[in-house]
């Protein structure tokens, strides 16, 4: 009864054991893989410079090798051959950090405001169309009161 108890603590632990593994090689694979990502260039051009291997000497001279004439390097010219743009990463062709902005064409804001149609506030009012106040006491629509007794 022991050993069937023994072999079920190993056959678990050796379950929690590989379960760990693969956890932490998980782990691995999408840190590397992001890693990977933030390394890759945004600008979609493969580096490449070309070399002796991107060309090869053609026959430009048009005529046929004969009595009449032979070929000579005049007759051949370097071609371009491998199909690839010549291109160096530089800084623009890796993504921007989120620490920092992107680059725009829109200046930064100034501390001084932009020049606007609208006239600065003065001191005195403006002019308006209603009377000045004065002291004297509003017209109003209700009769003033009498000294009369009431019938």
């Amino acid at each position: 009864m022991k050993s069937s108890i023994g072999e079920n603590h190993h056959s678990n632990m050796n379950r929690k054991r590989g379960a760990a593994i693969l956890a932490v090689v998980l782990c691995l694979f999408v840190v590397s893989a992001m890693s990977a990502m933030a390394d890759s260039p945004v600008c979609g051009l493969e580096e490449h410079a070309h070399t002796e291997a991107c060309y090869e000497l053609r026959l430009t001279c048009g005529q046929e090798a004969g009595e009449a004439h032979e070929h000579t390097d005049a007759c051949r010219t370097s071609v371009l051959v491998c199909g690839k743009e010549e291109h160096t990463h530089d800084s623009s062709c890796f993504p921007t950090p989120t620490d920092e902005p992107a680059p725009t064409d829109t200046p930064a804001p100034t501390d001084t405001p932009a020049p606007t149609d609208t006239p600065a506030p003065t001191d005195t009012p403006a002019p308006t169309d209603e009377p000045a106040p004065t002291d004297e006491p509003a017209p109003t629509d209700t009769p003033a009161p009498t000294d009369t007794p009431a019938p």
